[in-house]
């Protein structure tokens, strides 16, 4: 469908396309129909939902995304995969079945942050990659716990035992 004729109806409601890269597989779900753009198909008949895309004054931006789980696939991945700093990307798109690029603009690119709800629906709130990773890192690693050893000839008691450090 033209860009024209898609104008010219009452009501232009936009689609996102939403991909999310897990470990294990890439879903590329539509929040209308299932349309074809980019070589892929993106599925539809879902129920996918896409809610509060913000950009914060930083340049930041945070969205969340609801995930249709009636086969519980969803959440199985959810729960078995580490799903924090999960590449999503999120489009949105005007017309129907094989859509064109030129109606198509990028609105989101992040990384999963969190997973709130996880039932029939799974809901992923999502964050701009190495925004706030950078200020909470996933990992943290702290000062070495074994640093110190004591000089040869320090005494040691333990339970009732002496003990005597000595040189190798």
């Amino acid at each position: 469908m033209s860009l024209a004729a898609t104008l010219a109806q009452p009501i232009t409601q936009p689609q996102y396309l939403i991909e999310v890269l897990f470990q294990s597989l890439t879903l590329r779900y539509s929040t209308r129909g299932t349309v074809e753009w980019n070589s892929q198909s993106w599925l539809g008949e879902a129920g996918a939902e896409v809610a509060n895309i913000t950009k914060n004054k930083d340049g930041s931006q945070t969205a969340r995304i609801t995930l249709p789980n009636q086969s519980l696939a969803i959440s199985a991945i959810v729960l078995n995969e580490a799903i924090a700093d999960q590449p999503v990307r999120i489009w949105k798109a005007y017309g129907e079945g094989t859509i064109t690029s030129a109606y198509v603009t990028q609105v989101f690119e992040g990384v999963i942050d969190s997973a709130p709800a996880i039932g029939e629906r799974v809901e992923l709130n999502l964050i701009s990659e190495n925004v706030f990773n950078q200020f909470s890192p996933r990992l943290r690693c702290g000062p070495p716990l074994m640093n110190y050893i004591p000089p040869t000839g320090t005494i040691i008691k333990w339970g009732g035992d002496i003990y005597e450090l000595e040189r190798r």
